[in-house]
């Protein structure tokens, strides 16, 4: 069995590199020898080793995707919540060109849970990414439609219109971040 002598301040301990690697995941078929004859972090505090770095790393993305994937059904559960109510509202409250989108407007959350489920499948990454950007893209057109042809704009429709349109950027931000993690090794 190979070891490895790491000095430092004049300690030459061996340390065996196998035990180190296999609690870290990791093969070494052949450890070399390596010997340091100066300690170059004298002083100062020990890197943290690569596999805790990346078992790290791999639970914040698992965290972001689930993020990622938790608001993108949220908003789509809320495009069809708005479907819903444009398509079943006979009233008078609204426009009458908004009636006769009706079930029409089922097609843009249809876009968006579509794009969604090819993002978390993994398969046409980009398919999906511009799927959802175009069902969220329709949906804020709408939005300012509605609000271009209303009686009058006041300055909460503003507001509404504002915080939608952020809300909106927030979605295509985490389409884009779930098609690029499938697209990283």
């Amino acid at each position: 069995m190979q070891r490895c002598v790491i000095a430092c301040d004049g300690d030459s301990s061996p340390i065996d590199l196998k035990g180190f690697a296999r609690f870290f995941g990791q093969t070494i078929s052949r450890p070399a020898q390596i010997s340091l004859q100066s300690c170059p972090t004298r002083g100062k505090s020990l890197p943290v080793p690569t596999a805790m770095k990346t078992q790290k790393a791999n639970w914040l993305k698992r965290i972001l995707n689930a993020v990622c994937i938790l608001y993108l059904i949220l908003l789509a559960f809320s495009e069809t919540y708005s479907a819903l109510a444009t398509a079943f509202d006979k009233s008078r409250r609204f426009p009458a060109w908004e009636a006769k989108l009706g079930w029409g407007m089922f097609v843009l959350p249809s876009f968006l849970i579509v794009g969604l489920v090819l993002l978390v499948v993994g398969k046409r990454l980009t398919l999906g990414f511009y799927l959802v950007a175009l069902s969220l893209l329709l949906y804020l057109g709408f939005l300012f439609l509605d609000l271009a042809l209303g009686p009058r704009i006041e300055h909460l429709d503003w507001v509404f219109a504002g915080i939608w349109t952020g809300l909106f950027a927030l979605a295509t931000a985490a389409a884009w971040f779930l098609r690029r993690r499938s697209t990283r090794p």
